[in-house]
């Protein structure tokens, strides 16, 4: 049987099934069918960060399962609100997962926040990095392992400094205890590597980006620098400036509340 507009009772049927999936979807925000985009930028967002299926699902709050059934397409429309979820785990938006352009409120609200990338800084070693020891501004050194957002009416007002500048690393060993922790991460205003005022900046060693206590050596000529830990273990010592090869002042510690 055939209807006046070509289609067979069976089209229309399925078209019919097809709308009603697609308002359902809209009504309980759900993701209607499962793209390989969503796949593909949640495991390459995963081993970026070293998580599992397993451990990605509980830091999201979600059933341990909730990841892995995407992976292996069970899952067949997923909640926005719990792959919003997801996307902060993997320091990322939903738009990132899914590809899907965000509607005019979502993109006046993005406005609304900032974007900081959070390196591996000691994936800098051994990539051919220049003489002078500029790593964290360097894109080609370094590894971004996620990013981080902010309001930006809170930063502007905290920092008063362009957002741009700013990257963030995490705290290795324990030459910077009791004042940071391994762990912890830290706020690097990469633009700013004068050491007057005295504070904590990074610093490349030869190996790797350390955080370290720098101040100038007064009236030294030519200019230079004492470079020390808040852990009394560890020893003081001096370079030149250029020798310090400073990459940037640590400004805040980062905290998710």
């Amino acid at each position: 049987m055939v209807d006046m507009g070509g289609e067979t009772k069976r089209e229309i049927s399925l078209r019919q099934r097809e709308c009603s999936r697609f308002a359902d979807a809209m009504v309980h925000g759900t993701v209607p069918g499962m793209s390989d985009r969503l796949i593909r930028e949640i495991q390459r967002r995963m081993k970026a960060l070293n998580l599992d299926a397993k451990t990605t699902s509980q830091k999201a709050g979600l059933n341990e399962s909730f990841v892995r059934d995407i992976l292996r397409k069970k899952s067949i429309a997923p909640r926005h609100d719990s792959l919003a979820k997801v996307a902060r785990v993997l320091g990322c938006t939903l738009a990132d997962l899914t590809g899907e352009r965000p509607a005019t409120r979502e993109i006046k609200a993005a406005g609304d926040t900032i974007e900081i990338a959070e390196l591996e800084v000691h994936a800098a070693a051994g990539m051919g990095v220049d003489g002078d020891g500029t790593v964290m501004a360097n894109e080609e050194a370094v590894a971004v392992i996620g990013v981080h957002t902010m309001p930006t009416a809170s930063f502007r007002e905290a920092y008063g400094i362009s957002s741009g500048r700013i990257r963030i690393i995490a705290v290795k060993g324990n030459s910077m205890e009791p004042r940071l922790w391994p762990g912890q991460r830290v706020m690097v205003d990469i633009e700013d590597k004068t050491p007057s005022p005295p504070g904590v900046f990074v610093i490349w060693d030869g190996l790797a980006l350390v955080l370290k206590y720098v101040e100038v050596v007064a009236n030294s000529d030519p200019l230079k620098v004492r470079i020390s830990s808040a852990n009394k273990d560890f020893m003081s010592y001096e370079r030149t400036l250029d020798e310090a090869h400073i990459n940037g002042r640590v400004v805040g510690v980062w905290a998710r509340m």
